[in-house]
């Protein structure tokens, strides 16, 4: 499963990395900063899931997620955020997120949404908001 991942706290990345590239079958392919930078490298490798936070500078997440959808229609999108209100969680499904994970949520968890996301299955976990 090859992974990308969008988040301007470059030590949230660096620990997502390290902790996802730990698993079997995973390689994080990817990752950014800032929106424009997340669409530039996401178009020139597409990923098969992208972890992307809401927040970010220069484009929002919301935004690369609109803009990525457009043209990665396969690709599973994972929003994910400090913020679990319900207008985030909204923007992000309707600009096309499969998925909202609070970045509270326990990487082995984490990881098994991926997986599910990636497999095609049905998921229920506590830490998943509005799948669509």
């Amino acid at each position: 499963m090859k992974v990308f991942l969008a988040d301007d706290d470059l030590l949230l990345r660096v620990g997502l990395r390290l902790a996802l590239n730990y698993k079997q079958d995973v390689e994080v392919i990817g990752e950014a900063g800032d929106g424009l930078s997340a669409i530039e490298k996401i178009r020139a490798d597409t990923p098969d899931i992208s972890l992307i936070d809401i927040d970010m500078p220069i484009l929002s997440g919301i935004e690369v997620i609109r803009t990525v959808r457009k043209t990665s229609s396969h690709m599973k999108i994972i929003a994910f955020s400090n913020h679990a209100n319900q207008d985030c969680v909204k923007k992000a499904l309707e600009a096309g997120a499969n998925g909202y994970v609070p970045k509270s949520i326990e990487i082995d968890e984490l990881f098994s949404i991926m997986e599910a996301f990636y497999k095609g299955l049905r998921i229920i976990s506590p830490y998943l908001i509005g799948v669509v």
